[in-house]
């Protein structure tokens, strides 16, 4: 979590030990209309032996509940018998719901001692009297985050007891009746060890039932430099957290729906699975980033959260709550502050008449326009081809998508296909928040551009070594491998012919259909591909208009040709969008590899996608074939079906699908099935056209579409288990 004392509410220390207490037992009433993060809580507080996890082997909360009754059953017990002796630490503090310590020597029970050999037959009252009576140093409590279980308290009491009576600081009547351990655990105890500084765990900074473990910090100008739309929207309530993606043995809830800090309440928002780039020793892992807004609190206004975004948008009419999330999360793009533009309603026209193919497909699918005058007048000159943003506005909806340069309009023009969420239902404010997350040409595109006009760049583009996928890709077309070598040379000698540019529509409408146009590179044929580039079909040869097309006038024409270096613009006729040919690509902000290198484009050899889909239906079985048919005809169904939570639930059932650690490990599939891909291509003559290699590439896909979309993995049974999913 980010430094921020509302995350960080300062614990009460512990007593001194001859002060101990501990909570009053709660009634069963008390009990059962207590939420899951109070059931864990309790777990903790008393160290019941109870696990806090829901949903492996369908554990539910009520599994929890009955476990956590079943085991306040003798403590409840116990307290009542020491409550009941006259003028004892715990009839005196009863009146203050406060109960005495649960320890041997309170309660006046003589321990016989217990060798090493018989702890394991022990109950775990028996065990947290044995450590009172020989004043152990070791921890009573199970249960907890780490899972800890009575054999754990079992080892420790016997390395205690080898510690000897000094480290333990028991008295000698009781250390005489204590014996060697026969074996030692090959960790550290979970108790303090001798040259531990005590009372360590009661400074412990918590995020409701989480644990802070490490801190971000920064310069209060700085966090101010970068926000997303949520922040702005509920600024000065917003805090955001990052925690671990829990592993499959560590519980099904990656994060708190809602927790309390400051007299706060806080609930979350909006989530996203992102990689820890501040992770030590260079060790990426990934982490659940998410915000959470304040509803309630001192010197604040109650809030509903869902009734605040369904002022922005519809989220509500969305196919389901995969989608919801997966919009939300588009919530939490970030930028800079200044790439904030405050717009009206009326600068914006929903052109309805996109260009569709014979099928029904978005020709240019993310992208719409943006009057090149008002472009360089926002972000200056060097903004020639385009901006990538994200658009939130009451009247519109939620948008998502590139604005391609234009010229000849006034107004910045969206399409049907741009709009992840359609408009507000409650509120008709005419205010539009538009965020820019970047600029093109990019830098690297400008630098590449001075050195194609035969001007060397005051430093020239980073040297970067050729994809992997890319390589493998050319391996199959046809590509020798001498040539992949220098290929490769000529990328580490900053001598490249190659380079990914951001895919655009054609502004001018007068592109000829299966043509393209790369800004400042006049050549006549380029390979193009995008990654991740999986299936053979995925890399194409594509000619470039190198003279004006017939219907484009010559102003346009020339405007064309002065544009610099960095985008690729498709034609949007024909019958079928060209970017989807290349590994399904669209224009939302997809990077496209433009190589024009002779040598490469002499010797590649793409496939056409009829060829490969040819092959690819003479080896699959009919059987196969009909069960995929059928699959899509139930998707089609099942999306054509209204929504299901027109009763106003959406935002909770979102919420639990935003911290659900088995969707969110849903990701890990991705580099599980690639990983198994690029080892099956490695090991294969046949490369990307072995059969099984093909399958892992086509799973591949569906698991990069699965966060958004849902829907299964299709892998035969002898790949499921190479890749090893569930």
């Amino acid at each position: 979590p980010h430094a921020d004392s509302s995350f960080c509410p300062s614990l009460p220390r512990a007593p001194p030990s001859s002060a101990r207490s501990m909570a009053a037992v709660p009634s069963e009433a008390e009990v059962r209309v207590m939420p899951i993060v109070k059931l864990r809580g309790i777990i903790d507080e008393l160290g019941l032996p109870v696990k806090k996890n829901v949903g492996n082997a369908g554990r539910t909360k009520e599994d929890v509940l009955n476990e956590v009754l079943e085991a306040l059953v003798p403590l409840r017990q116990s307290q009542q018998k020491v409550a009941a002796v006259p003028g004892s630490a715990s009839a005196v503090t009863a009146a203050d719901d406060t109960v005495a310590p649960q320890s041997a020597e309170d309660r006046s029970i003589e321990v016989p001692y217990c060798s090493d050999n018989d702890l394991d037959a022990c109950s775990l009252q028996r065990l947290k009297d044995i450590i009172d009576a020989e004043g152990l140093q070791v921890s009573k409590m199970v249960g907890g985050n780490a899972g800890r279980k009575m054999s754990d308290i079992v080892l420790d009491i016997k390395e205690a007891r080898a510690l000897g009576p000094a480290a333990r600081g028991c008295s000698a009547a009781s250390s005489s009746r204590a014996r060697a351990a026969t074996s030692r655990r090959p960790l550290a105890p979970s108790g303090p060890l001798p040259w531990q500084v005590s009372g360590g765990s009661v400074g412990t900074m918590h995020v409701g039932n989480f644990v802070v473990s490490k801190l971000m910090l920064s310069q209060p100008e700085d966090a101010e430099k970068e926000c997303c739309f949520l922040s702005l929207l509920f600024e000065g309530r917003s805090q955001g957290t990052e925690m671990k993606l829990p592993s499959a043995s560590s519980g099904s809830e990656a994060a708190e729906k809602a927790f309390q800090a400051d007299g706060r309440t806080y609930e979350l928002v909006a989530s996203k699975v992102v990689e820890d780039d501040h992770a030590w020793h260079g060790m990426k892992q990934k982490n659940v980033r998410c915000l959470y807004v304040a509803t309630s609190g001192p010197g604040l206004d109650n809030i509903d959260v869902a009734r605040e975004l369904e002022k922005v948008a519809d989220f509500s009419a969305l196919p389901s709550i995969r989608k919801v999330a997966s919009r939300l999360e588009l919530m939490l793009s970030t930028t800079k502050r200044q790439n904030f533009l405050n717009l009206r309603a009326d600068s914006f026209e929903m052109l309805q008449a996109e260009p569709m193919s014979l099928e029904g497909d978005p020709m240019s699918d993310g992208c719409g326009f943006i009057p090149y005058d008002l472009l360089q007048q926002c972000f200056g000159k060097a903004a020639q081809l385009g901006v990538q943003v994200r658009i939130f506005a009451p009247t519109l909806g939620v948008f998502k998508g590139v604005l391609c340069a234009k010229k000849g309009i006034d107004k910045i023009q969206l399409f049907p296909s741009m709009r992840k969420v359609p408009p507000s239902q409650t509120c008709s404010d005419d205010w539009v928040a538009l965020l820019v997350l970047r600029v093109y040409p990019s830098a690297g595109s400008l630098k590449m551009g001075k050195r194609l006009a035969g001007d060397k760049p005051p430093k020239l583009p980073e040297a970067k070594p050729l994809s992997p996928m890319i390589q493998v890709l050319w391996k199959t077309l046809g590509v020798p491998a001498d040539l992949l070598d220098k290929l490769k040379k000529k990328a580490r000698d900053e001598k490249a012919e190659h380079a990914f540019v951001v895919g655009v529509g054609d502004p001018t409408d007068s592109i000829p259909e299966k043509h393209i146009f790369v800004t400042g590179l006049p050549v006549s044929t380029v390979f193009v591909t995008r990654t991740p580039c999986v299936k053979a079909t995925d890399g194409q040869l594509l000619r470039c208009i190198v003279t004006r097309p017939e219907g484009m006038s010559e102003e346009i024409w020339e405007w064309l040709r002065s544009l610099p270096f960095g985008s690729l613009i498709f034609s949007t006729k024909g019958a079928a969008p060209m970017p989807a040919s290349l590994a399904e690509g669209d224009l939302d902000g997809d990077l496209y590899f433009v190589c024009w290198d002779a040598a490469l484009l002499a010797s590649v050899r793409p496939r056409g996608a009829s060829e490969c889909k040819a092959a690819e239906e003479a080896e699959r079985s009919e059987v196969d074939a009909l069960a995929e048919a059928e699959k899509k005809a139930e998707q089609q169904h099942e999306e054509a079906k209204p929504p299901a939570w027109r009763d106003g639930q959406w935002f909770p059932r979102a919420q639990a699908h935003m911290i659900d650690g088995k969707v969110l490990r849903e990701r890990n599939d991705i580099g599980k099935i690639y990983k198994a891909w690029e080892k099956m291509v490695d090991g294969s003559p046949e490369g990307m056209d072995n059969f099984d290699a093909k399958q892992l590439a086509a799973a591949y896909v569906q698991a990069l579409d699965r966060g958004k979309h849902g829907g299964s993995i299709d892998l035969p049974e002898h790949l499921r288990k190479l890749v090893n999913l569930k």
